[in-house]
């Protein structure tokens, strides 16, 4: 390696975009020197942010752990929802059922009564 590595160097040995790079110095986390229309980097500031990486890499493993209980644990109270509403919904069937039975065996009732009303006279 060179002392002064390019854009390209930087992005092929941080496994980056360069336009990830670009950020890194509008950030402040690469600090290069500029010579004439290009960026030159130190090697061992490079160094630097590569050993970063895995300490990176296993905070975003942690985060995803962290984040699939919380989807695992979301998804059981969704399914748990989701069978209550069944639940719920069976209950309403059976209700509905009911006051429907209930209609007819009062216009059954309604029915009778003023058939035997006519029938004795009552109106």
């Amino acid at each position: 390696m060179k002392n002064d590595l390019t854009l390209e160097d930087v992005s092929q040995l941080l496994n980056k975009s360069k336009r990830t790079i670009s950020r890194y110095i509008k950030n402040g986390k690469l600090k290069p020197k500029k010579k004439g229309n290009q960026y030159w980097f130190n090697e061992s500031e490079v160094e630097r942010l590569s050993a970063d990486a895995p300490r990176q890499m296993a905070s975003q493993d942690k985060i995803i752990e962290i984040l699939q209980n919380e989807l695992k644990e979301k998804g059981n109270i969704i399914e748990k929802l989701l069978e209550r509403q069944e639940e719920l919904n069976h209950m309403l069937n059976k209700e509905q059922n009911r006051n429907l039975l209930l209609e007819n065996k009062a216009k059954d009732k309604g029915v009778i009564r003023d058939f035997f009303g006519r029938f004795f006279g009552r109106q």
